[in-house]
């Protein structure tokens, strides 16, 4: 039997993706090129909603940011989040902690 396919440490994605989003060390990190005027996100594990922190800056052409939930993720959490912003796909982007 195979082994699975290791598990990156931060999302990966390609240059041309206009979200790049996913879980990085229990935190959900994600990038949007171009960088929008406004930024409003929505969280929730396992389909509920929860409350955490956001963090982000922005580039000359994008904005990146981490949104730590409250509780921390534990092994099997899938945590999604939406992301309200004029001209970019709301999601949800979801990921699974591994």
């Amino acid at each position: 039997m195979a082994a699975p396919p290791a598990r990156a440490d931060v999302p990966m994605c390609l240059p041309e993706t206009r979200v790049c989003a996913g879980l990085d060390d229990g935190r959900f990190a994600f990038t949007i090129r171009p960088r929008p005027t406004t930024l409003a996100v929505d969280a929730t594990v396992n389909g509920t909603p929860v409350t955490g922190s956001l963090t982000h800056f922005t580039g000359d052409d994008h904005v990146q940011g981490w949104y730590e939930p409250y509780p921390p993720l534990v092994p099997g959490d899938v945590m999604c989040l939406a992301i309200t912003a004029p001209e970019v796909p709301p999601g949800p982007y979801c990921d699974t902690a591994p």
